[in-house]
């Protein structure tokens, strides 16, 4: 799987992003968002500031036709801690 994206909004403030396909679980998505928000902060150095995940659904397409598969995406923003 692809590693989570992150976009800094301000210093120290990120957008982490994580996408799996159809057999992803969210937990393992979130597992990714972990991983890269230690990799920013510091092990434990960071805090979520948003109180649930978003985890949208979205379809796939194959030639402009939907293949009835989909893909989840789970977004958190953190802030590390100075």
């Amino acid at each position: 799987m692809i590693p989570a994206r992150a976009k800094e909004l301000e210093p120290g403030k990120f957008k982490l992003m994580a996408s799996g396909n159809i057999f992803a679980s969210i937990s393992s998505l979130e597992a990714k968002i972990d991983k890269r928000a230690k990799k920013l902060c510091g092990e434990e150095n960071y805090t979520y500031l948003d109180k649930e995940i978003a985890t949208p659904h979205s379809p796939a397409y194959s030639n402009g036709v939907d293949i009835g598969a989909s893909y989840t995406v789970v977004t958190r923003t953190i802030q590390c801690n100075p």
